[in-house]
C-alpha cells in the first residue's frame, strides 16, 4: 500500500520532471546551452540534481542538446566577434565542454582564419591619436590581441600584415 505522502511525492515528482523538461526545452529554443549551462541554470531554480541530470541525458539522447553542436556555433560566433582560440578554449571550458570535442571544433579553423579575425579586429579597433609613437601603438596591437585570446605568432603576424596596408 501506499500512503498519501508517498503518492503526494510521486505526483511532485513527475510534476517537477514535467517542469525541468519545459525548462529546457525553453532554454533550447532561444539558443542552444551546454549540458553544464543548462544545469546550472535549473539547479538555481531549486530543482532536484538528479532528477535534472536524467532530463538533460533524455534530451541529449534524443539530440535535442549537444555539447559539440553547441561548441561549434561558440566558436563560430566567437570567430565572427574576433576572438581568439585560447579565450574561446577557456570559456568553452568554463561552459563545461568537454576538451576533446573543444579541441576537434578548434581544429576546424586552420591557421589562416584565426590570422584573419586578429587582422579583423586590429583594422576595427581604432587607438587613440596620443599613441603617435609606432612602438606604443605595436604595443597596444599586442595587448589588445592577447586580451581576445590570440597567441603570440598569430598576433606577430596580424600586426605584420596591419602594418603593411
Amino acid at each position: 500500500l501506499i500512503t498519501r505522502n508517498q503518492k503526494k511525492q510521486v505526483v511532485m515528482s513527475f510534476n517537477q520532471i514535467d517542469e525541468i523538461k519545459n525548462c529546457i526545452s525553453r532554454y533550447l529554443s532561444i539558443r542552444e546551452h551546454s549540458k553544464s549551462e543548462l544545469f546550472e541554470k535549473l539547479y538555481r531554480k531549486k530543482f532536484d540534481q538528479l532528477q535534472i541530470k536524467e532530463c538533460i541525458s533524455d534530451f541529449e539522447v534524443k539530440g535535442l542538446q549537444s555539447d559539440h553542436r553547441y561548441a561549434e556555433i561558440y566558436v563560430k560566433s566567437k570567430i565572427k566577434a574576433q576572438k581568439g582560440p585560447q579565450l574561446i578554449k577557456s570559456n568553452l571550458i568554463k561552459n563545461g565542454i568537454n576538451k576533446n570535442i573543444i579541441s576537434s571544433v578548434l581544429l576546424e579553423y586552420t591557421r589562416e582564419d584565426w590570422e584573419n579575425a586578429a587582422i579583423t579586429a586590429l583594422k576595427k579597433k581604432t587607438f587613440p591619436d596620443k599613441f603617435d609613437n609606432t612602438d606604443i601603438k605595436i604595443k597596444k596591437q599586442r595587448s589588445f590581441l592577447e586580451l581576445r585570446g590570440f597567441d603570440y605568432r598569430i598576433i606577430e603576424k596580424a600586426i605584420e600584415e596591419f602594418w603593411k596596408s
